[in-house]
């Protein structure tokens, strides 16, 4: 399952694990999503265009939008491996060594990739 949550503090992703389910959430104020989530799941959403009677225009934007879904569920899908990846090495301590040491990947990661998309 994927959410959201909006917080200036927080790493672009968090991940839980609950009731055997796998919970990744990703936070709506760093530029990953503003920059990479949200333009990809709003151009998935994109079927018509505004030039009616242009039938090539209207493959080419179907096209476009089929292929972001694509790219959007294949993100979907590596974001949520990589949570299940750490619940399965970090186990279910809330003081483990791997836990721990994954929550400040997250932190540290989050960082560099929002130094990034900034700079670029």
């Amino acid at each position: 399952m994927i959410t959201t949550r909006h917080d200036e503090y927080r790493p672009f992703y968090t991940c839980a694990h609950k009731y055997g389910r796998i919970i990744l959430t990703l936070n709506s104020a760093h530029p990953f999503f503003q920059r990479v989530w949200q333009p990809l799941n709003d151009l998935a959403k994109t079927v018509d265009i505004s030039q009616e009677g242009n039938e090539d225009a209207d493959e080419v934007t179907s096209g476009v939008a089929a292929t972001a879904n694509e790219v959007l569920v294949a993100i979907q899908l590596m974001l949520l491996s990589l949570a299940r990846t750490q619940s399965q090495l970090s186990g279910h301590d809330s003081q483990s060594e791997y836990r721990q040491l994954f929550k400040k990947l997250q932190c540290v990661w989050s960082e560099n990739y929002q130094t990034q998309l900034l700079a670029h």
